[in-house]
């Protein structure tokens, strides 16, 4: 007799007046591994996390039961997770993790996970998901893909039925990616039911049934060799054509390079995160940067974003001028415009949508002035122009997630600036917004002399402007040539 873990009947829950599902009714069966697929914004975080009982929702939900005749334990990895302080505050600051001394405010991996000898089973998963030779490293170190890990042996650790993952391969390199669908695949067979948030081309190894979530519903739920079966189902949107760029577009200051590193070495305690770095970014070149995860692309990053103090113990050209030579942080940052797969964490979470575009003409995490009419009119242009301006007067933190990352690539567009430095742009988007912001950045670079340094594990999120490449690994750097079928 088949033994049911979850039973979903009528299923409904809305965002604000807004329905998001609309009468869901779903199973999950003792033996099954479930993918949830469908565009953004259409409840597949949601779903999910109202199963891990994270969120109330009208309809009936029937839990079964655990292992060993135990109440069903289920545990919720989000896509994104946010560590607290020492004294159990989320109160971070973004330029925290480069800032060696501020750092030490940041629980270890070791404190967090509270680790002694006897936990055979933490140490286990430590050396499974690769993290034992960082146990004590501070959290607000780590890299994107070592965060997902860490999430990954907190909710093994538990030991729990049923593991629910949003978007567990986002941001990992293509070895992180391997190792997590090992990892998953060893689990299943030890009894771990997963159900996991991912896009069509990322399904685990594990995989037993699709959902796809249309309107509300899902438009197919079933064995994932019935929808190899029926490819029509597959998630496709025609993007509409793009207008010109907002009028009035600002003049560029004059300089040669936008970035010259000499010899340039990063190191926390004993540990070398960039080591001899010799670079140059000239004018109106676009780059890539590549790396496995924890190879110090972010550091780079911070170093030429003005975010990382270890910039004044190198030499470093930054438009043409040396750091510590007299410019503050802000001369340097109204020349860049930023995102990075975690910067919305950081803003004010009832800040409105048009508020967060308009902080990235003053550079600052939150808006602290009121702005001037011909200053309002351009951030509505921006809106429009990369139609967000439904959602300008709405919370920034009540928005789906790829819509919220949409938001900050607004704030980075918005005042044109010489530089832009994009890291993991499209991380959390479907295949439509990915497509659509490599149609805005070709577009922009196409009409605008802006340089770019572009941050993604995926070749095919790669706009096709990119013309030079860096590869970072073991903290050191060279320049790359990639297949001439990249962007094809």
């Amino acid at each position: 007799m088949t033994e049911l873990l979850i039973q979903v009947s009528g299923l409904h829950w809305q965002r604000q007046t807004v329905p998001v599902l609309n009468g869901i009714d779903w199973q999950l069966q003792r033996g099954q591994h479930w993918v949830i697929m469908g565009a953004s914004g259409a409840g597949k975080s949601v779903f999910c996390q109202i199963l891990a009982g994270q969120l109330q929702a009208g309809g009936r939900i029937g839990y079964g039961t655990g292992q060993h005749g135990r109440p069903l334990q289920i545990a919720w990895v989000p896509q994104q997770h946010q560590f607290s302080n020492r004294s159990h505050i989320q109160t971070f600051y973004y330029q925290q993790r480069f800032n060696s001394s501020d750092a030490a405010d940041s629980l270890t991996i070791r404190e967090y996970l509270q680790l002694d000898t006897a936990d055979r089973l933490c140490h286990e998963l430590l050396q499974q998901l690769q993290l034992q030779h960082l146990a004590d490293q501070p959290l607000i170190q780590l890299s994107n893909g070592e965060n997902k890990r860490l999430q990954l042996v907190g909710a093994l650790r538990r030991q729990p039925d049923i593991i629910i993952l949003d978007s567990p391969f986002t941001g990992l390199d293509a070895a992180g990616r391997k190792l997590l669908d090992e990892v998953m695949s060893h689990w299943a067979q030890q009894g771990v039911h997963w159900i996991v948030v991912t896009e069509p081309g990322r399904l685990p190894a594990c995989t037993t049934h699709i959902a796809l979530l249309e309107n509300g519903l899902f438009a197919f739920a079933g064995p994932a060799v019935e929808w190899q079966q029926h490819t029509h189902h597959a998630i496709t949107v025609s993007p509409s054509p793009l207008p010109p760029l907002p009028s009035n577009l600002p003049q560029q200051p004059a300089f040669n390079y936008v970035v010259q590193m000499r010899h340039v070495t990063v190191k926390y305690e004993n540990r070398i995160v960039l080591n001899d770095i010799n670079w140059e970014v000239a004018r109106g070149e676009r780059w890539s940067i590549s790396g496995p995860n924890g190879a110090g692309k972010s550091t780079l990053l911070s170093l030429i974003a003005a975010d990382n103090p270890q910039a004044y113990a190198n030499e470093i050209y930054l438009f043409d001028q040396r750091r510590g030579s007299g410019e503050s942080i802000w001369d340097i940052k109204k020349k860049i415009g930023f995102v990075s797969p975690e910067l919305h964490l950081y803003f004010d979470r009832g800040m409105r949508v048009a508020d967060v575009v308009a902080s990235g003409l003053f550079d600052t995490i939150g808006l602290f002035r009121i702005l001037q009419p011909a200053q309002e009119q351009w951030v509505q242009q921006w809106l429009r122009w990369m139609e967000l301006h439904t959602w300008a007067n709405s919370p920034l933190f009540q928005l789906p997630l790829g819509l919220q990352r949409m938001v900050l690539l607004a704030r980075a567009f918005v005042k044109l600036p010489p530089l832009l430095i994009l890291d993991e742009p499209c991380q959390g988007l479907d295949s439509v917004q990915s497509a659509r912001i490599k149609a805005w950045i070709e577009h922009i670079c196409a009409q605008y002399p802006v340089s770019l340094l572009y941050v993604t594990h995926y070749p095919e999120e790669m706009p096709a402007c990119i013309t030079r490449h860096l590869q970072l690994q073991q903290g050191q750097a060279q320049e790359w040539q990639p297949p001439v079928s990249q962007h094809g």
